[in-house]
């Protein structure tokens, strides 16, 4: 499976990389779980694609195996010896002794968990060192861990000291724990995507705006793992990165997020082949205008216009959930301030399309990122029921959101008193989480208990999810039950069961909202939806507090969290709801 990536990499195939550093920066990518799926995307920028599944699955599967030191996973151990060559000024000769180290300890991982014992390499080996560094002759001497095998099989040869006593495998990144975060992302995506018209554009615009934030994450992620490598990401997922940096991030993150539009060449240090993930959809908005001589300046407006971001040390930062967040307005967008009409008989492609329209640039950004993103989730279906309907459109029938519970208590409980083990803790329960989350997401989503790309995921941020029903438009009146009910129950006995498996002292659970369309507008729809997990969450609370979980109630500061009585839901005869599993949602037809 390694082998894989290295051969599908994106771009210039890695056995023709001239330096032996670049190459090794490959491995050590699809190592973490950052391997790039298509030109400077990550596993993380897409998760539902089904490369990166597999490339977070091999990860976490490298992750559960041991490592030399006594309770460190081999993938700690290789992000930190990654980390170690990158603090040491070594001669050529040296930093390759480092690089087969790195490679010897891969294959000795391995090797071990499948009982291999064998002289020189298996089959297997020599084709993924053939693809990773060729089976040439200039380079099978020198970047093969020949000697690096000898030592381990028992036999005198040639190696790094460092097999003595492994001190290079300890965290040895150097520097200061830093934190970037988006604030409100929820709220922001909801700002750019409501609308009072009847038109059915908001989806778009909530797909758009959820695929633009990952796209200024999967920036920021670009130039953390080119200056500071993928072992410095200690948090990633929710809006939030959390990583290990030699110097104040500031001006790095700052030239990042105008990544996200422009992807100009930053000067010496950057990295110079980074391309916007929606550099297409960029293009269209500044098609609309002709042409603009200020493109610097377009594209600051645009990159204002994405949520608000804090630059923080985590040990110093106090987070404050309730500050009050203001989101960019344009007075004649239409989409913006709703005095001002939407023109009547306008097609959607012309109200985004022309700029007599006045829909502002970053609402016609979100309508063609919108699109885009469509097209490509719609293309990795690989499960589900045949069509029975001969109805070409669709309509959007029920909208669900759903929320994990209290997810912060599995990042903050107590770790060890070391700064090193510390760390690598956060570090493996955030990707492990991020990868079995997914995983869970995608089977749900892209199931076979409907029909191929009936549920879209809207929305995918971290933990915060939006899910949207589609049926044939000829279906429109049915009494059929949503599928999004069985995605939840579904959902409910996957997260329990994974946290029997993987978190046993936390228990992952979510509250959600289902709201049925019905007649009413795809808006009405997405705020009922809201509405109910808003509802939901405060009576999960009041459920875990009449089971003596009062943790569940305690915010970060120690302030109680709001909470309702949970016996009146279970009481009321007007309230559809479902409790499985510790896991709640409330459904249409409700009074309170």
């Amino acid at each position: 499976m390694i082998r894989d990536f290295i051969l599908e990499w994106p771009g210039e195939p890695t056995v023709l990389l001239t330096q032996i550093s670049k190459r090794h920066q490959r491995l050590v990518q699809i190592v973490g779980g950052y391997p790039e799926i298509g030109i400077t995307s990550y596993p993380l920028d897409w998760p539902l694609h089904p490369k990166s599944l597999k490339a977070m699955r091999l990860s976490r599967y490298l992750d559960s195996l041991p490592s030399p030191i006594e309770g460190m996973s081999l993938r700690s151990a290789l992000l930190n010896k990654d980390a170690s060559i990158r603090n040491l000024n070594k001669n050529e000769a040296h930093a390759r002794k480092s690089y087969r180290r790195f490679l010897a300890l891969l294959l000795i991982g391995i090797r071990e968990d499948f009982g291999i014992k064998q002289l020189g390499f298996t089959d297997k080996e020599l084709m993924f060192l053939g693809s990773l560094h060729s089976s040439a002759h200039d380079r099978v001497g020198t970047c093969w861990p020949w000697d690096e095998i000898e030592y381990y099989n028992g036999n005198k040869a040639k190696v790094e000291s460092t097999w003595e006593n492994n001190a290079d495998l300890f965290d040895s990144a150097q520097g200061e724990l830093w934190g970037v975060k988006f604030k409100k992302i929820q709220k922001w995506i909801l700002h750019w995507s409501a609308s009072e018209s009847d038109k059915d554009w908001t989806a778009t615009l909530i797909r758009g705006a959820s695929a633009l934030i990952e796209g200024a994450i999967s920036s920021l992620r670009n130039q953390i793992i080119h200056n500071f490598g993928v072992g410095s990401i200690i948090v990633d997922g929710g809006g939030r990165l959390e990583f290990i940096a030699k110097y104040n991030p500031q001006n790095m993150i700052d030239a990042a997020l105008r990544m996200t539009f422009s992807g100009a060449y930053l000067g010496p240090g950057w990295s110079l082949s980074y391309q916007p993930k929606f550099s297409q959809e960029v293009d269209k908005v500044i098609n609309r205008w002709g042409d603009i001589s200020d493109k610097d300046q377009f594209y600051t407006r645009l990159q204002n216009n994405l949520p608000p971001h804090e630059v923080y040390r985590p040990s110093d930062r106090i987070e404050d959930d309730d500050e009050d967040v203001e989101f960019g307005n344009s007075k004649k967008c239409p989409l913006c301030n709703s005095e001002n009409q939407i023109p009547k008989d306008v097609s959607w492609s012309s109200l985004f399309s022309k700029v007599e329209n006045n829909v502002c640039d970053f609402h016609s950004l979100l309508y063609y990122t919108g699109k885009a993103q469509r097209y490509l989730d719609s293309a990795i279906r690989d499960r589900g029921k045949s069509l029975k309907y001969t109805s070409k459109e669709t309509f959007v029938s029920s909208i669900a959101r759903l929320d994990l519970n209290s997810l912060g208590l599995l990042f903050t409980s107590e770790y060890d008193d070391s700064r090193e083990l510390s760390l690598d803790v956060r570090r493996r329960r955030s990707f492990r989480f991020n990868s079995h989350w997914w995983q869970i997401i995608h089977e749900v989503v892209d199931s076979s208990n409907y029909q191929v790309d009936r549920i879209a995921a809207w929305m995918a941020a971290g933990d915060d999810i939006i899910l949207a029903e589609y049926r044939p438009m000829n279906q429109k009146n049915s009494s059929e039950e949503s599928d999004l009910g069985i995605l939840l129950s579904n959902l409910a006995f996957k997260l329990s069961d994974l946290s029997d498996e993987e978190f046993q002292h936390h228990r992952l659970t979510f509250s959600g909202g289902l709201s049925i369309r019905g007649d009413g507008t795809i808006q009405n729809c997405l705020v009922q939806a809201e509405e109910f997990e808003h509802w939901s969450k405060r009576f999960w609370r009041g459920y875990m507090l009449s089971n003596d979980n009062e943790e569940y109630l305690i915010g970060r500061l120690g302030e109680p969290k709001e909470y309702f009585d949970f016996e009146k839901l279970r009481k009321s005869n007007d309230v559809s709801f479902k409790l499985s599993r510790d896991s709640l949602w409330i459904s249409d037809s409700m009074s309170f």
